[in-house]
């Protein structure tokens, strides 16, 4: 099984970047999970556990 999600990646601008350094300094304590800034996106839909075998269907289904 593999937790599978939908998403669109994100490219920040300077403005967006200085504004998550600013949230990870601040919020550096809390048990938060920050991703690199390359790795950002926004998820459009969660589909949770997904046998391994229903990926790669669903990735066509998804690039057609």
């Amino acid at each position: 099984m593999q937790r599978t999600f939908i998403a669109m990646e994100v490219t920040p601008e300077r403005e967006m970047s200085d504004c998550l350094e600013d949230l990870r300094n601040t919020l550096g304590r809390e048990k938060i999970k920050w991703v690199d800034p390359e790795g950002l996106h926004i998820t459009l839909k969660f589909l949770g556990d997904t046998d391994h075998r229903q990926v790669n269907s669903t990735i066509r289904i998804l690039e057609e």
